[in-house]
């Protein structure tokens, strides 16, 4: 079975606990452990390519 991949997006100062809550939950929920990879745009390897064009390029790779 594949998993499933999960944009977590924002780069607010003020939801940063809420995007570490979910990946916490995406790491340590028994079913959900199993099945998705939590994915932050922030802790991608930076690039020199347009931003814009690259986080829309891992935002693809998520179901």
């Amino acid at each position: 079975m594949s998993r499933y991949r999960v944009f977590i997006s924002s780069v607010q100062k003020e939801l940063e606990n809420d995007r570490i809550g979910a990946q916490e939950i995406l790491w340590t929920d028994p079913f959900l452990k199993n099945h998705c990879d939590p994915v932050m745009y922030e802790f991608e390897p930076t690039s020199p390519h347009d931003a814009k064009r690259e986080y829309m390029g891992v935002v693809r790779k998520c179901h």
